[in-house]
């Protein structure tokens, strides 16, 4: 079963459903990923919050399960039955392995770890290139690929892309459009890192836009995954851009209020006249550090569900226009829509 397009929006916007096992996983949509980058406790937080996940899917780095089962922190067992009802997204851990002085982390020990979880989304093998030279994005993508045409064919294939700092990406388009044009087969989303498409927000967008307009000259209906990008504003205009799927850690970094779409302190989430499960009859003036980390966390979570299913209904309703008005982004919009071809030229 492949992503099927079942709406198509105002600006680039669009709706894509994967449905298998009864659950349904409908764009655009937040998958909560957890990364040791970002959390030294990694395999507790992991065990203690997904029965609380409201999302379909969650990501997990298949370079942080390797090392936390190894030590004992994780149960192979335990974490596939907490994916019973909802869909595991597995990446490679290239992000995680940046950071790492390990380097006897491979593909095949990768391919072991698909194996053992049996997840129902996963990333090619990828690494990050260097930041000093530019990157040789076709050979890049090919490794990936070739990965990807070896493994197996039931789960659904993640292409993530990755740009040297050095490189221009939208130079870049029309040639990665036509490589995954004669691998369509192989691939099923299309994913690249919010901080190697551009320099600011106009230019990752406009990155954007113009991809997902040749994918359309080409006839190519995949979803498109931004890696690491939670901030509301960003994931509306990255949506009009064309857009569907993003992930990321802010939501373990900061207290997130659905009502204005703004994050503050971990710390003021009492702030907030929330009615969530997690806030709900809480006495914040008792509560131990642990227990407010996790209702946090849940609180996030929901607030975010609720933003995405707002984002959806829009959609839906054609009115996108309306969302562009509350949050004051014509300006913004008329640049990304209005420049893309030129500034793409210079």
């Amino acid at each position: 079963m492949i992503f099927k397009k079942i709406i198509e929006g105002e600006y680039n916007t669009r709706i894509f459903n994967y449905s298998k096992c009864g659950i349904d996983f409908i764009t655009p949509n937040f998958i909560p990923s957890f990364s040791s980058r970002e959390d030294g406790n990694l395999g507790k937080k992991i065990n203690s919050l997904l029965p609380w996940i409201p999302q379909k899917t969650v990501l997990i780095s298949a370079y942080d399960y390797y090392n936390l089962e190894r030590d004992g922190y994780l149960n192979t067992e335990e974490v596939r039955a907490s994916f019973n009802h909802k869909f595991l997204f597995l990446d490679s851990g290239g992000f995680e392995l940046q950071y790492s002085n390990n380097d006897d982390w491979n593909p095949e020990k990768y391919k072991q770890v698909i194996l053992e979880l049996n997840p129902h989304f996963y990333v090619g093998y990828d690494r990050i290139p260097s930041y000093e030279r530019t990157s040789h994005t076709s050979e890049v993508i090919s490794k990936s690929i070739d990965f990807l045409k070896k493994s197996d064919k039931s789960k659904q294939k993640v292409l993530l892309i990755h740009f040297s700092p050095k490189n221009n990406p939208q130079l870049e388009i029309k040639e990665i459009v036509e490589i995954i044009y004669q691998n369509y087969e192989f691939i099923d989303i299309i994913g690249f890192p919010e901080r190697e498409i551009g320099s600011n927000i106009i230019q990752s967008c406009q990155f954007i836009k113009l991809f997902r307009d040749q994918l359309e000259k080409r006839q190519i209906l995949k979803p498109i995954h931004i890696f690491g990008c939670f901030d509301p504003i960003s994931v509306i205009l990255f949506v009009l851009a064309g857009a569907d799927i993003f992930d990321g850690l802010g939501w373990l970094k900061s207290s997130f209020d659905n009502g204005n779409l703004k994050k503050f302190e971990k710390s003021q989430l009492p702030f907030f006249n929330c009615k969530c499960i997690a806030c709900n009859d809480v006495n914040w003036s008792k509560i131990s550090s642990e227990e407010y980390e996790k209702r946090l966390l849940i609180h996030n979570l929901h607030s975010v569900e609720d933003f995405f299913y707002e984002l959806r209904n829009n959609i839906i309703e054609q009115e996108m226009e309306t969302m562009i008005k509350r949050y004051d982004l014509d300006s913004i919009v008329k640049r990304i829509f209005g420049n893309g071809e030129i500034d793409a030229k210079t």
